[in-house]
């Protein structure tokens, strides 16, 4: 009984802890300054009244 407990409260933490990494939500835009500030990583871009990110490439 208690080894079940575990596995199921186990299961839900990570559960958890997944659901509430994969939350990214965009930002309503209507031009590219509208977005946030480009990092050195990502870049910032208005697509279709979201703003939405790129890589950075430096080749």
């Amino acid at each position: 009984m208690a080894n079940t407990h575990k596995l199921v409260s186990m299961i839900l933490f990570i559960f958890l802890f997944l659901a509430s990494n994969n939350v990214e939500g965009y930002v309503n835009c209507e031009t590219d300054a509208d977005c946030p500030p480009s990092t050195r990583v990502k870049r910032f871009k208005c697509v279709k009244g979201e703003c939405r990110w790129t890589r950075m490439s430096y080749a």
